[in-house]
């Protein structure tokens, strides 16, 4: 069992990830070996390093305030983007898919596949807002797909987003009849002996307490960093923000998020489905998701494509109109083989931030937050390479002073600093 765990009424955490995924904590000190050495990387230990310079680029932003966002987001994407230039001639990758731009933020160049082996799935920063206000769940994150999606979902637009729903079992076909869809959600989430976790977003809310019921749904409040707060409940964790970590701190999550959350947590999840979905047009519905969903499924089985086409927005259909994909296509579940990191992937993920909430009851820590030793000059970083089946945790010593992906001011920033700021007892 991982994740949480009520009882008598009181929310009760346990430890996150079932121990018997997670493989023998090593020093990876040997990846900065390898890159100083000139040696050809792995796509594996090419993604440490894109995440390690990210999270090293980010650190010396945390908890300056809103107005240091964009610059946070910046300096971790420009930081991950040099790795990445810098490897491009030894490793053949494809970066398909970057977080950012739907926030105004510059991402990473996405260019087709063109038959390159491993495609990356980029989120520089997930929980941009928590790092910048100081508080906890903030990461880096990098997925490997091993094998191509349907072509046009690497030209959706970062807008986009997706009703998604990953667990270990049960989840296959969950899409296929409006007739099902409800109750086998509402005995996935209801179950006596699954946590369920979700983003905290009005829309999932709602739909959380329509299927699990008024009482059940009641919820005690922990960090209020993010975009909203982190709500905890009996076996329920709503995160304000930054859900990359869901698949590894729940058995079951569902919701909707954003495309490339989607795009990353697909190869994280034993089984996982979604839908694409328009965030306005679930706002603007009495009924919320579930009418939503109710009226997709309907309009789609049924071949009414002005009922479907009345689901989105201009935008969202200019853009599909701009892929030349029929609406009815774009309205197909979305599996783990057609979409995302998808099965034989990896996601390799950086703490920035720690999921480490203390107003949080008795839940363990995932990712401990970056430490700074300013006698050996070195920053200390937590990081997980994990897949649906396994999940490897690394502990990556960098010396940020001489490293070229950071700009000068974060160099000299590391140079002054005498200690870290930064601590587990911050992550409020």
């Amino acid at each position: 069992m991982k994740g949480l765990r009520g009882g008598r009424g009181e929310a009760q955490i346990e430890a996150p990830v079932d121990s018997r995924r997670i493989g023998i904590e090593v020093a990876a000190e040997q990846v900065q070996a390898k890159a100083s050495s000139g040696a050809v990387p792995s796509v594996e230990e090419l993604a440490l390093r894109a995440v390690m310079a990210a999270v090293a680029a980010a650190y010396p932003l945390c908890g300056r305030g809103d107005a240091a966002r964009e610059m946070l987001d910046a300096a971790a994407t420009n930081a991950m983007a040099k790795v990445l230039v810098a490897a491009a001639c030894q490793v053949p990758f494809s970066v398909v898919a970057c977080e950012g731009a739907r926030d105004g933020a510059d991402p990473l160049a996405v260019v087709p596949p063109r038959g390159a082996a491993a495609l990356l799935y980029a989120d520089p920063v997930d929980g941009t807002l928590n790092a910048a206000r100081g508080g906890p769940r903030a990461f880096s994150a990098l997925g490997i797909g091993r094998q191509p999606a349907v072509s046009w979902t690497y030209g959706l637009d970062d807008s986009i987003s997706v009703f998604a729903v990953g667990g270990r079992t049960g989840i296959a076909g969950l899409f296929a009849s409006q007739a099902t869809w409800r109750e086998r959600l509402a005995a996935l989430i209801n179950s006596s002996d699954v946590s369920v976790g979700t983003l905290n977003r009005e829309d999932n809310i709602q739909i959380l307490q329509e299927l699990r019921g008024p009482r059940e749904a009641r919820f005690g409040t922990a960090s209020r960093t993010g975009y909203r707060p982190t709500l905890y409940g009996p076996r329920v964790l709503c995160v304000g923000d930054a859900t990359v970590t869901l698949p590894l701190e729940c058995d079951v999550e569902f919701g909707r998020i954003g495309l490339v959350e989607a795009q990353l947590q697909a190869g994280l999840h034993g089984e996982w489905t979604g839908l694409i979905v328009s965030r306005d047009r679930i706002l603007e519905l009495p009924g919320g998701t579930a009418d939503y969903l109710d009226r997709y499924i309907a309009a789609r089985d049924c071949g009414d494509v002005a009922a479907l086409a009345a689901l989105f927005t201009s935008r969202e259909l200019s853009c599909f109109a701009r892929l030349g994909v029929d609406l009815f296509e774009i309205a197909q579940p979305l599996t783990q083989q057609t979409f995302g990191v998808g099965p034989g992937g990896r996601v390799v993920i950086a703490a920035l931030r720690s999921d480490h909430d203390r107003l949080l009851p008795r839940r363990s820590t995932l990712l401990p937050s970056p430490r700074w030793d300013a006698a050996t000059g070195t920053l200390a970083i937590s990081a997980l390479s994990a897949s649906a089946t396994d999940a490897k945790r690394h502990l990556l010593y960098l010396r940020p002073i001489e490293m070229r992906e950071l700009e000068l001011y974060a160099r000299e920033w590391y140079q002054r600093r005498p200690s870290d700021i930064h601590n587990e007892g911050a992550d409020t």
